[in-house]
């Protein structure tokens, strides 16, 4: 089974978190002078797209300098598209192939709720010893595996994903915040956490504020018939509206 991007014939080596080296990228896309990793992070659509992904996942930093052996600039996938198609499109269709078969391959072999046990432990662990949030602590194997949901995970990268929240839990590697004048993390103090399940497994998690009211669409609609309002369900972007809001007081 493939595990490593290639493109070009060349291997994009990524570090422990999941972020792509640009300078392999570099040599991938010919090796131009003027497509020079450092060319790229000057201009100012990377930074606002550095930023954007900073202020949607501040425990993760979307790009790093490293030195030593294999160093240089890492980034993650996002950046990895932008920085192709700032190279050509023709460059970000190859890389884009290039993943999608890599992540084809990985998905071969899915893994079940139970083999998924110690990782929901390993995440227990990691929210209570770090006093994260758990979207915060799923945000951040959903970032490093490139999934939407753990179930997502191949059993090939479940005993990594296990070792990696042990290692963020245990040695306190959660890399620190962007610096500068990005905004900071904003985390409400009053409120509860909602899980979806599947089965036994967490599958997704939100912050519900103090004060609001948390019930299924049927419940919802029944509520609102019932004070003389009307539920509309728009079938395209997957959402109730309630029309003659003005006249109910849910």
């Amino acid at each position: 089974m493939n595990t490593h991007l290639v493109i070009s014939k060349i291997s994009i080596h990524h570090d422990t978190e999941g972020r792509y080296s640009l300078n392999d990228l570099h040599k991938a896309a010919g090796n131009e002078r003027r497509h020079a990793p450092h060319e790229w992070v000057r201009i100012d659509q990377t930074k606002e797209t550095i930023e954007i992904l900073n202020t949607e996942n501040p425990v993760f930093n979307p790009i790093v300098s490293k030195k030593g052996r294999n160093g240089g600039t890492y980034v993650c996938k996002e950046l990895v598209y932008v920085y192709a198609m700032w190279i050509s499109p023709s460059f970000s269709l190859e890389v884009i192939r290039a993943y999608d078969a890599l992540m084809s391959s990985r998905n071969d072999k899915k893994t079940t709720v139970d083999e998924r046990t110690p990782l929901r432990d390993a995440i227990n662990m990691l929210v209570s010893k770090k006093h994260l949030l758990y979207p915060e602590a799923y945000a951040l194997i959903h970032q490093r595996f490139s999934v939407e949901h753990i179930d997502e995970l191949s059993s090939e990268d479940l005993p990594i994903a296990i070792e990696y929240v042990h290692r963020l839990a245990l040695e306190g590697e959660l890399l620190p915040k962007q610096t500068g004048t990005l905004p900071a993390l904003s985390i409400p103090v009053r409120g509860v956490i909602a899980m979806h399940f599947d089965g036994s497994e967490i599958v997704r998690t939100e912050f519900v504020p103090e004060g609001a009211t948390v019930a299924t669409l049927d419940q919802f609609a029944s509520l609102v018939r019932h004070r003389g309002g009307i539920v509309l369900w728009d079938e395209m972007e997957q959402r109730a509206f309630v029309r003659e809001r003005a006249m109910l007081r849910l």
